[in-house]
């Protein structure tokens, strides 16, 4: 096994250096010894490398593999080494603390590491599932009278708040992009909002100090509003739902300085933090039954929010020179989503919730403690281990105006920062080490957020743009999503990966999505500028049996069929379908909806057995309309190219029906749910 997973690793260099004189560099080390003294002269060319999973489980012999070998390369060895098979698995790899991005022979060199000792190489699993760059607006929602603040998606993804200036909070359909509900109440700006863990409550703060909480699903207020700060509210936070399954509990902080603890179902006020001297600019509910907020005190104030010691100051961590303006936890996303993932997945009972929301905890806390990164005015950051220590563990320079914002990435493993100087860093989330500055805004980034598969990043700007970037390519911005007419100051991505929301000055919110794919495989007539009324095939080959006149229409398989719209048809498609008995054919173009005849051409049925309303229906509808639109590219779906998800059920035409494929292990995910396919 081992020498194949070496064979694997010597054909894919080959592949990519073809005058690269490898040779049998890629050996166990065993089979080192027995080279002759020509092997001298590759001297430098290849490293001994000892592979290890992240609790330092070594994984197979060592090996000598070239030093030009790429991430890619070792990625596949890595796959062959634990027998994956099919079933291939994305890897990060580090040297010690620095992670491989490029090749091996230039993390060697920047370490100033000898090849003369073997190299320990760790690899840490990334998502499966990978969400795809958004590079398109797809829609503008308005009805926001003034600037727009906030917008964040709903754990579970099917809803998407907003609140701003206008003193509003709005809820609008993910699936449509239509509005829900409109809540009414607040008396001056909308200034904070928050989701619960469980999506079943959402609260909002304005700049009088009030907090309301809404109904989702009929946008009606719960309760009476919450009255206790002096001030504005600065900062919403709510209990993670791995400790507890009600979700009734969230802390507010407010410019006031105080901080309170809130039960929002009796819509009381249980506790009352006291300890800042100055404005509390931003709280964080953490996973393990603490509360850390950030002041312009210049102080980072650590509090006990379990058991018979609710609201006890536990420690402050004290090093910035100015005020601090944001914080950032490696749990946070885990935290916010609770049992949600990027699988759209249903619960029997909160208990149920709780059990999966902790399982996504333990993930990505990985048994060490929490970390947190905080953002100042002083132009720096600092990273904490705060339960466990007042000391940080790294000062962060590089920034030349204050910080913003900061945003770990789902698994932990980065972070972004985004500053008034017009950059966003990302940075290591284990050791808080600097690996790249994106540059390409010519304004104050103020938001920067991940995708769910933390293999992308989303900006927000004061230029009015809204960029992409990858994290595999950190030199060039992936997209720029141009739109809004004004600042961009909210941003947030669909748990899901599917689409990014960005509220703006304008008084819009933009939907972005990817675009469409396109297998180049399948071809696609565009002889004439008009829709085509018919395309013949010719006779095959296939029998000599004349055409039927009263055959009925036949739809070819799903998996077959790429797209069906005006001037568009699936050649390709008929040479690999057509029966023995089908001498010619002919593709009849109806409203705009393609299928397959044989013989004399007929009327296709153009009215559904369900719903009776041919073109009224939409995927979501169940049961499924014959005549349903892509919930995708809101193609009118007939038999001949519908595609249903395996797990969710979703309805998609054939051409969107791979629109998150893995291109590098060939794997097949629900643009929906994200739940890897039968390969058809």
């Amino acid at each position: 096994m081992t020498a194949h997973a070496a064979k694997k690793l010597k054909m894919a260099h080959e592949s990519v250096d073809a005058s690269a004189d490898v040779g049998a560099a890629i050996t166990t080390t065993k089979d080192v010894g027995s080279g002759s003294s020509d092997d001298e002269d590759d001297t430098g060319s290849s490293a001994i490398a000892q592979f290890q999973s992240e609790d330092g489980t070594a994984v197979g012999p060592q090996l000598e593999i070239p030093m030009s070998s790429s991430t890619r390369q070792m990625e596949e060895l890595v796959n062959e080494l634990l027998q994956n098979g099919k079933h291939r698995v994305p890897y990060s790899l580090f040297i010690g603390e620095t992670e491989i991005t490029t090749s091996l022979k230039d993390t060697v060199k920047e370490l100033q590491l000898s090849v003369e000792t073997a190299l320990t190489i760790t690899f840490q699993p990334l998502a499966i599932f990978r969400v795809r760059p958004v590079t398109r607006c797809s829609d503008t929602l308005q009805g926001h009278a003034e600037a727009i603040l906030h917008v964040s998606f709903s754990p579970d993804g099917k809803r998407l708040a907003s609140g701003g200036g206008d003193a509003t909070v709005r809820f609008w359909d993910t699936n449509t992009c239509m509005p829900k509900h409109t809540g009414r109440g607040h008396k001056n700006h909308v200034l904070s909002t928050a989701w619960s863990p469980d999506g079943v409550r959402f609260a909002s703060a304005d700049r009088n100090g009030e907090i309301r909480l809404w109904d989702p699903l009929t946008g009606k207020q719960i309760g009476q509003p919450m009255k206790g700060h002096k001030q504005w509210v600065n900062s919403l936070s709510w209990e993670p739902m791995h400790r507890n399954s009600t979700c009734e509990r969230f802390a507010s902080s407010s410019k006031d300085g105080s901080i309170k603890v809130w039960n929002a179902r009796t819509g009381r006020s249980v506790a009352s933090l006291s300890g800042h001297t100055d404005s509390v600019e931003c709280i964080k509910w953490g996973g393990e039954g603490l509360l850390y907020s950030a002041s312009r005190d210049r102080t980072i104030k650590v509090w006990a929010m379990e058991g018979d010691h609710v609201g006890k100051l536990v420690r402050t961590l004290i090093g910035h020179g100015h005020r601090i303006n944001t914080l950032a936890l490696n749990v946070d996303y885990v935290c916010r989503s609770g049992p949600f993932g990027h699988k759209s997945k249903s619960f029997a009972s909160r208990e149920e919730m709780q059990e999966a929301a902790l399982k996504r905890y333990e993930e990505v806390r990985k048994g060490q403690t929490e970390r947190l990164v905080s953002g100042s005015d002083d132009f720096t950051l600092f990273f904490w281990e705060p339960s466990e220590s007042k000391r940080p563990l790294a000062r962060l320079t590089g920034h030349q105006h204050p910080v913003n914002h900061l945003s770990f990435s789902p698994d932990g493993r980065y972070f972004a920062s985004a500053s008034f100087d017009k950059k966003v860093k990302i940075w290591n989330g284990q050791t808080g080490k600097f690996i790249a500055t994106l540059t390409g805004h010519v304004g104050a980034v103020y938001q920067v957020c991940w995708s769910s598969d933390a293999r992308l990043v989303v900006t927000a700007s004061k230029d009015s743009t809204v960029k992409v970037w990858e994290l595999s390519n950190l030199k060039n911005a992936k997209s720029t999503l141009s739109g809004h007419a004004d600042e961009v100051y909210a941003l947030d991505w669909s748990p899901n990966g599917d689409m990014v929301a960005s509220g703006s000055k304008d008084r819009t919110i933009k939907m972005y999505r990817a675009a469409p794919l396109r297998n180049p495989i399948m071809k696609r007539s565009r002889d004439h500028h008009e829709a085509m009324n018919e395309f013949d095939v010719g006779p095959t080959s296939c029998s000599p049996l004349p055409p039927c006149a009263s055959m009925s229409p036949w739809k070819p398989p799903h998996s077959s069929v790429k797209r069906c719209r005006d001037r568009s048809v699936p050649v390709d498609a008929l040479s690999r379908m057509m029966s023995a008995a089908v001498t010619h054919a002919r593709i009849k173009k109806h409203s705009s909806i393609g299928q397959l005849f044989t013989g004399k051409q007929q009327t296709p049925q153009t009215s559904c057995a369900v719903c009776k309303g041919a073109r009224k229906a939409t995927a979501s509808q169940r049961p499924i309309c014959d005549m349903a639109r892509c919930a995708h590219c809101e193609t009118i779906m007939g038999d001949c190219c519908r595609y249903e998800c395996d797990a969710c059920r979703s309805v998609f035409c054939s051409m969107c029906s791979t629109v998150n494929c893995d291109e590098l292990f060939d794997r097949v995910f629900c643009l929906s749910c994200n739940q890897e396919q039968t390969k058809r």
